[in-house]
C-alpha cells in the first residue's frame, strides 16, 4: 500500500466539507473513497495545533494512474505540499537477512547503512523486519517537496524490479 505524506492550509473540517459531496465517505477521522479492490484514504495527523498548515497521510492501493486521477480531482486544487511517498512490500516472504544479501549482491543498489538501509536513484530502501521492506522518496533538502508523479513511477519501477509481475513468454518452456 502506498502512503503519501502532505501538508496544506485546508483544515480537516474544511477538507471534509469539500470531499463528502464528491463521493468520499467519512469513517472516524478518515475520508475514504473506494470501489472493488481500490481504496483511497485520507487521514489527518492526530494532533491539530491550529497552525496554518495541516498534515495528512494519503493511503491507497491499486494502480498509480487511478490514484493520480483521484489526487488530481480531489486534492490537487488545494495545493498540497508533498513531503514523502512510501510503499511497504509485504507480499514477498523473505527474511531481513535475505533482503540484505539481495541488495548487497547487486551493484545497482547503494549501501547507506550495513544494517539494512540502501538506495537506488531517489528511492530509499529500508529492510524493516522479516517480510517487510519499505521503499521511500523524501525531499533532498529540509522543507523540500517531492514530485508525486515521479516518486510514484520510481517506486513502481523498483517494485517491478524486486518482484516482477510480467511474464516473458519467450523464455517460458513447457514440458508436454
Amino acid at each position: 500500500m502506498y502512503k503519501i505524506t502532505f501538508f496544506m492550509e485546508l483544515s480537516p473540517k474544511e477538507l471534509e466539507e469539500k470531499l463528502l459531496p464528491v463521493g468520499f465517505k467519512k469513517l472516524n477521522a478518515a475520508l475514504i473513497w473506494g470501489s472493488e479492490d481500490t481504496m483511497f484514504k485520507i487521514v489527518p495527523f492526530g494532533s491539530d495545533n491550529h497552525s496554518t498548515s495541516h498534515g495528512y497521510r494519503l493511503y491507497f492501493n491499486g494502480s498509480i494512474t487511478g490514484a493520480l486521477y483521484l489526487y488530481d480531482m480531489g486534492l490537487n486544487m488545494f495545493k498540497p505540499h508533498i513531503s514523502g511517498v512510501e510503499y511497504n512490500i509485504t507480499e514477498i516472504e523473505r527474511t531481513q537477512q535475505a533482503w540484505n544479501f539481495y541488495f548487497k549482491s547487486r551493484t545497482a543498489y547503494k549501501i547507506i547503512d550495513e544494517r539494512g538501509i540502501y538506495s537506488k536513484g531517489n528511492v530509499g530502501i529500508v529492510c524493516v523486519q522479516d517480510n517487510l521492506l519499505n521503499l521511500q522518496v523524501r525531499p533532498t533538502r529540509p522543507k523540500g517537496e517531492v514530485s508525486l508523479n515521479r516518486s510514484l513511477e520510481e517506486i513502481a519501477t523498483l517494485i517491478e524490479e524486486i518482484n516482477p509481475t510480467t511474464m516473458d513468454l519467450f523464455s517460458f518452456s513447457e514440458v508436454v
